[in-house]
C-alpha cells in the first residue's frame, strides 16, 4: 500500500512540473524548451522518488520546499522570457494547485479509513483532468494577461507567494493536516479565498485590459481620422491644380494655333512638351488598383517629400488581396506614420530617407524602412519604447494585426535604419 501512495505523490510530482512548464513561456525554442524540461522533470522525479523510499513520505514531504521547489525555480529562472514577478506567480499558482489537489486527495483518503486506493486513483484522474481544464479554458486567457500586462507583477507575486506560505503552514503545522481533522473547514475556507482572489483579479485585470484595448482604438481612430483628413487635403490640392490647367488649356491651344498658322513647327512642339510636363505634374500618382492603399501611400509620401526625404516605393500589389484592406490601411498607416515623424526629426535634411516595398508574391510581405537618429530601445516583447503622446498604440496595433494573422513581425533599430517587416504566411496556413 505505501507503493501505492508514494507512486501517487510521484505522479501528482510530474504534473505539477508540467504544469509549471506549460504556464511558462520559455526564452529559448520551444523544442529545445521541451528537451530541457523533460530531461529536468525526469531528473527530479528519479530524485524525490528515491528519497521518498529512503526517507519516508512524511519526511520528503517536509523537505519538498528543498528537494523539489527551489531547484524547480532556478530551472525555469534560467530558461524563463520574463524574470519578474511573473516567474514568481507562475511558480506559486502551479504549486498550490498541485499542493490543493494533494491535500484534498490525502484528507478524502484518510475520511475513508486511510484508503490508499482512493487516494491512488483520484489523484490517477484528478490531476490530468484538471491539467486539461486548465490549458482548454485558461490558456489563452493566461497568456493574454502574462503578455499585456506589464505592470505590478511584483504585488501579484507577493500576494501569491503570501497565499503559498499559508498554505503550506495550514498543512504541515504543527501536524500533517491529516492527523488534525479539526482544521479541515481551514483549509476548506482558505481554498475558497484563494479561488475568490484568483476569479476577482482576472476580472479586475481583465477589464483593466480591455480599457486600455479601448483607449488604443481610439488613438488608433484619431491617427485615421488625421490620415484620411490629410488625403483629402491632397485630393483638393489635386483637384485645384486641375482646374488651372483646365484654364491654362485655352491659352495652349490659342499658342499652338497660332505657331502652326505661322509654320513654325518646332515652336508648337515646344508648347506641346510644356504642355505634357503641366499635365503629368497634375496626373495622380497611381501605386497600386486599390484606391484605399493608395490614398494612404499618396499621402504619407507626400507628408515625407515634403519635409525633404527621399522615398524609395515598390508598390507590387495584387487586386485581391489576402487581408481585409481597412486593416492593412491602419497598419500601414501607423508604420508610415512613425516613419515619417522619425525622419522629420532628422536636422540633416540629406539624411531623411524611407524606404517603402509591399509585394503580394510569393507571399505577402511589408516592408517601411527609415533613418533616424538618437537611440532607439526594444522592450522585452521587441517592440519600440516611446515616450511619445501615443505611448506606443502604433507599433502595438501593427503587433495585433500580426498576430491576428499569424505573420511573422520584426522590428528592427540598427543605429541608422528602422525597419519594420510584416511576412505572412500563406492563405491555407493562417489561423
Amino acid at each position: 500500500m505505501e507503493t501505492l501512495r508514494n507512486l501517487s505523490i510521484v505522479w501528482a510530482t510530474a504534473h505539477s512540473a508540467l504544469l509549471n512548464a506549460l504556464m511558462v513561456i520559455p526564452r529559448v525554442g520551444r523544442r529545445t524548451y521541451v528537451i530541457l524540461t523533460s530531461v529536468f522533470a525526469g531528473l527530479i522525479i528519479v530524485v524525490n522518488t528515491i528519497l521518498m523510499f529512503t526517507l519516508g513520505v512524511l519526511t520528503v514531504t517536509n523537505l519538498s520546499f528543498l528537494t523539489m521547489s527551489i531547484p524547480s525555480f532556478i530551472y525555469f529562472f534560467f530558461v524563463s522570457k520574463y524574470r519578474d514577478g511573473r516567474l514568481i506567480f507562475i511558480f506559486c499558482v502551479g504549486d498550490i494547485l498541485t499542493v490543493v489537489l494533494t491535500a484534498f486527495t490525502a484528507i478524502g483518503g484518510a475520511m475513508l479509513g486511510d484508503n490508499v486506493w482512493f487516494i491512488f486513483f483520484s489523484r490517477l484522474l484528478l490531476f490530468p483532468l484538471v491539467t486539461v481544464l486548465l490549458v482548454r479554458f485558461l490558456s489563452r486567457f493566461y497568456l493574454w494577461v502574462v503578455t499585456e500586462v506589464k505592470k505590478n507583477w511584483w504585488i501579484i507575486a507577493a500576494i501569491s507567494v503570501v497565499f503559498y506560505v499559508e498554505l503550506e503552514l495550514i498543512l504541515v503545522k504543527p501536524t500533517a493536516i491529516i492527523q488534525r481533522p479539526e482544521y479541515y473547514p481551514v483549509f476548506l475556507g482558505f481554498c475558497v479565498v484563494i479561488v475568490l482572489t484568483c476569479v476577482m483579479a482576472s476580472y479586475i485585470i481583465r477589464d483593466q485590459l480591455l480599457i486600455n484595448r479601448y483607449e488604443q482604438t481610439e488613438q488608433l481612430l484619431s491617427m485615421q481620422v488625421r490620415s484620411f483628413e490629410n488625403t483629402v487635403r491632397t485630393m483638393e490640392r489635386g483637384e485645384k491644380e486641375m482646374r488651372i490647367l483646365r484654364h491654362d488649356m485655352r491659352h495652349f491651344e490659342n499658342s499652338i494655333r497660332e505657331l502652326l498658322a505661322a509654320d513654325d513647327v518646332e515652336g508648337a512642339l515646344k508648347v506641346l512638351g510644356g504642355l505634357s510636363e503641366a499635365t503629368d505634374r497634375t496626373a495622380p500618382k497611381r501605386y497600386c488598383a486599390d484606391r484605399t492603399i493608395n490614398a494612404i501611400l499618396l499621402n504619407y509620401i507626400g507628408r515625407a517629400e515634403e519635409l525633404g526625404c527621399r522615398v524609395t516605393a515598390r508598390i507590387e500589389l495584387a487586386d485581391r488581396l489576402p487581408v481585409d484592406t481597412v486593416e492593412l490601411c491602419i497598419m500601414l498607416s501607423n508604420a508610415l506614420e512613425n516613419a515619417v515623424l522619425a525622419c522629420g526629426r532628422i536636422p540633416d535634411p540629406q539624411k531623411r530617407e524611407i524606404k517603402i516595398t509591399c509585394i503580394s508574391r510569393p507571399e505577402l510581405a511589408i516592408g517601411i524602412y527609415n533613418t533616424y537618429e538618437g537611440t532607439v530601445t526594444m522592450d522585452e516583447d521587441g517592440l519600440p519604447v516611446t515616450h511619445d503622446d501615443y505611448h506606443g498604440y502604433g507599433t502595438q496595433s501593427i503587433r495585433l494585426f500580426a498576430q491576428k494573422h499569424g505573420a511573422v513581425l520584426d522590428f528592427d533599430a540598427d543605429g541608422s535604419w528602422f525597419k519594420v517587416r510584416v511576412v505572412f504566411p500563406p492563405e491555407e496556413a493562417r489561423p
